[in-house]
């Protein structure tokens, strides 16, 4: 039995944050997507909820 972890990324919203959630997600996790940027950090919940991967949290 596998079980999906949950990660919280800050500054998701913009450069290595975003990249850290993308990859976490595409690799399976749920992620929680943070910014000090509330419309940068939508807007990448939003693309990962899109692509169907990593429950795209905000």
């Amino acid at each position: 039995m596998t079980t999906q972890k949950t990660a919280l990324v800050t500054g998701a919203g913009s450069g290595i944050g975003k990249a850290v959630a993308t990859d976490l997600a595409r690799a399976g996790h749920k992620v929680l997507v943070t910014d000090l940027n509330p419309a940068a950090a939508e807007a990448v919940a939003a693309s990962l909820r899109q692509e169907g991967v990593g429950g795209g949290e905000l």
